[in-house]
Formats: structure tokens, C-alpha cells, sequence
């Protein structure tokens, strides 16, 4: 967390693409100027731009190298921003040659705010963090309407957060702080990707203890414990210990399918249990605790200090590796935090199940 300093846990991302060519050099346009090197950065290196305002009465700000939109595909637009201590407020916007409307969000960096546009011009979704001295990485996201060539976006200073009108008259020196512009095609934003002078990805992270490094687990009994940071999305991995396949298995479960929330699931050559603490619809941020144990024919699983889900019938299987958030090296990955996951060699009562994971 980067306002507390606590560890949030090994982080679990799918592969993406900073389609934004240029993160950190933003050019001098749009009624203003740009400084590079003109603060310390959120990654603490003096990387940061300041965007100056002109005396101009019209806007003020910044927009991004152009790329190609696919039509109905999800884009989500990020930067981290800073107030200078005047200039409070910055817009992002999508352009509306290709989604409709200038899809808009007003951020208001001195309480960490936020303001939607309204009718048409309101995008699918948006958000404002809270990243550190100072710093705000303000996120929208909407779907392409139509293909072709613009804008990756555009970032204007915003003199009063709550104005309806970016036009207004420029003093020549106060100004926005903005680092890491990012345009990535998806729901949500991920992990910064730095860019000078064209895209580049981050390919996809992928978690295992393997081979030798696997010997402290035992198939005939234990107790599993997870502790993770949900997200609202279908059918996804805490961790998956398995035997290279998907039919003899170990398997924490993020599952809004049929609202079954957090559980936990055996697999047999092919045959599945599934344990349900207290079905539930997880929601995106929030913090969740499991503990599952096993043994001949006695499995059981409680979440978050609820009532314990148990079978005397489950046959446990053979398995010789771990995956950390996800089912394998492309499939099913967590996309959020894992905080912790604690392997013990016994199976431990229902009772200490039920304990082990209330907060």
C-alpha cells in the first residue's frame, strides 16, 4: 500500500500493453507547456512533468499520441497526478470520434474525489487512488464505438473540480504534475508500464513451486489457509495445486458463478467436491480468508469465520506442483493481491478452521 507502507501481497496480473507510446514526455500543447524532470515520480525518480498553463482564456493541458481503437473493445485511460498546490483538478477524456461522446471524469486532487460526466459523455466506469505524497492515479474506462485512428486521450487542467467548463484563463505558471500515462485495452487498470516512443507490454505473471522445491507437501493430509484481495470476475484462482492437469487438484476458487463466492474445491481424475462456506458474490477489494482441510474421505472448508462446509466422502488426489494465483501459466489468474498462503502438514479441526480465518 503505498500510504501505509503494509505489504498487500504477491501481485498476479494478466499480460497487457501500454498502447500510450509516450508515459512520462507529454509535449506542449493545448494551451500549455511541459516541464520533464520536474518532481520526484511516484517510483521515486525525478520523472515527473509539470504542465503549465498559459495565459490563454480556452484549455489547458495535454494530449496523447494517437493510436489505432478497435470498436467494441474495452480501453482504460490512467495517469498519476499531483496538484501544484493552485490547480486542483484534472479531466480526463476519450475521444468522441470513437466512443460516442468525449467520455469525461473530473478528479479532484486535493481530497481524492471524483466527478462523472453526465448523460452520454458518462463513462462505464472511473476511479481515483490515493498513491502517496501527494500523488492520485486517476483511472476511465469505456468501449470503443467505432475503428480507427485518434487520440489515446487527452488530460486537461481543471482550475475548479466541480466546473462543468475546462476553458478558463491561465495565469502562465501554475499548473498539474503528471507521470505514467497509460491507455490499455481492458476493464480495469493494471500495474504502470513505462513507454518512450512506443507501446510495450508486460507479459503475464505466472507463480509456481515446482520439482524438489514441492516436497513439503503431503496429498494424504494438511491444512491449506489463503488470505487475498478479491475482484468481481468469474471462475479465478487463489491457488491450484495440481499434477500439470486440471483433473487432480487443490483449488482456492474466486467464483461469482452462481454466487458461490470463495471456496474451495477437490478434484479426482476428473471428479470435483466443491465446499461452500456461505455462498456470497465477492466484492472487487476486499479482503477474504480461507482454511481447508484434508485427509482420507475427511475434507471440510470454512471462510471468514463462517460455517464450516465438510464431506466424509473425497478421495484426496496425487499432485506435484503449486501455482500461486492462477490454474496454470495462462489461465484463470487472479488478477489482485494474494497475501498469504500457509501450508500445514495436519489436518486441523473444523473448530480451528472456523477460528483461524475470522478476523
Amino acid at each position: 500500500d503505498p500510504v501505509t507502507g503494509e505489504s498487500k501481497g504477491l501481485l498476479i496480473e494478466e499480460a497487457r500493453t501500454n498502447l500510450n507510446a509516450s508515459s512520462i514526455v507529454f509535449g506542449n500543447n493545448n494551451g500549455s507547456t511541459s516541464t520533464t524532470a520536474a518532481l520526484i515520480a511516484p517510483d521515486g525518480t525525478l520523472t515527473a512533468s509539470k504542465i503549465v498553463e498559459n495565459t490563454a482564456s480556452s484549455e489547458h493541458g495535454v494530449t496523447l499520441p494517437n493510436l489505432t481503437y478497435a470498436s467494441g473493445t474495452t480501453y482504460t485511460l490512467s495517469v498519476f497526478a499531483k496538484s501544484d498546490g493552485v490547480r486542483t483538478g484534472v479531466r480526463l477524456l476519450l475521444p468522441a470520434s470513437h466512443f460516442g461522446d468525449n467520455k469525461m471524469c473530473i478528479y479532484n486532487l486535493s481530497n481524492g474525489t471524483l466527478i462523472n460526466g453526465t448523460g452520454s459523455g458518462e463513462p462505464d466506469a472511473s476511479s481515483i487512488t490515493d498513491v502517496g505524497n501527494g500523488y492520485y492515479r486517476c483511472t476511465i474506462t469505456d468501449a470503443a464505438t467505432a475503428d480507427g485512428d485518434t487520440t489515446a486521450g487527452q488530460i486537461r487542467i481543471d482550475n475548479n473540480p466541480s466546473n462543468t467548463s475546462m476553458s478558463y484563463a491561465g495565469n502562465g505558471f501554475n499548473g498539474i504534475y503528471l507521470w505514467g500515462a497509460q491507455l490499455e485495452a481492458g476493464s480495469f487498470p493494471t500495474s504502470y508500464i513505462a513507454t518512450a516512443g512506443s507501446t510495450a507490454t508486460r507479459a503475464v505473471d505466472a507463480a509456481a513451486i515446482t520439482g524438489s522445491n514441492f516436497d513439503f507437501f503431503s496429498s494424504g493430509e494438511g491444512t491449506i489457509y489463503s488470505e487475498h484481495q478479491s475482484v468481481a470476475t468469474v471462475n479465478q484462482r487463489i491457488y491450484c495445486i495440481n499434477d500439470g492437469s486440471n483433473n487432480n487438484t487443490f483449488n482456492g476458487l474466486i467464483s461469482t458463478s452462481g454466487g458461490t463466492g470463495v471456496n474451495f474445491e477437490v478434484r479426482k481424475d476428473g471428479v470435483g467436491y466443491a465446499f461452500q462456506p456461505s455462498a456470497i458474490t465477492p466484492v472487487a477489494g476486499q479482503i477474504y480468508r480461507l482454511a481447508a482441510a484434508y485427509a482420507y474421505n475427511d475434507v471440510a472448508a470454512s471462510r471468514d469465520g463462517n460455517t464450516v462446509s465438510s464431506d466424509t466422502s473425497v478421495i484426496t488426489p496425487a499432485v506435484n506442483q503449486m501455482l500461486i494465483g492462477s490454474q496454470s501459466a495462462t489461465s484463470k489468474q487472479s488478477h489482485t493481491t494474494i497475501k498469504k498462503i500457509a501450508i500445514y502438514p495436519k489436518r486441523l479441526s473444523n473448530a480451528t478452521l472456523k477460528a483461524m480465518t475470522t478476523e
